[in-house]
């Protein structure tokens, strides 16, 4: 199942960026046909979408095998993200030894069962 999910990704990522080149070159040819300012600003402006397309394809794929990109284990997730996780059990569990927390809870289960 892990590997139909990162196969998605991947695919959803060449996707995505094969869409980011085609618009850039629709703005080059447009910009192509132009003259003067309007020309070197439409190409400086494909030029930029070419290149923010060849680092996400880059990031998305090599940044997996660092486990921070699509096909890492993390999925998009980088290491510090998964960081601020750590004492959220610990949290819980004092949460829910709260009496007041106890008494809402089972007026919101009260209430869901209605």
């Amino acid at each position: 199942m892990m590997g139909g999910m990162i196969w998605g990704m991947l695919y959803g990522l060449l996707l995505g960026v094969l869409s980011l080149l085609g618009f850039a070159y629709i703005i080059w040819v447009l910009a192509a046909k132009e003259s003067g300012g309007v020309k070197l600003t439409g190409q400086i402006i494909a030029g930029a979408i070419a290149v923010l397309a060849i680092i996400m394809f880059l990031y998305g794929t090599y940044g997996g095998i660092r486990g921070g990109g699509v096909c890492g284990m993390g999925m998009g997730m980088g290491p510090g993200m998964m960081g601020g996780m750590k004492g959220q059990g610990e949290m819980m569990e004092k949460m829910m030894k709260n009496p007041q927390m106890q008494k809402w809870m089972e007026e919101y289960q009260k209430k869901m069962k209605k």
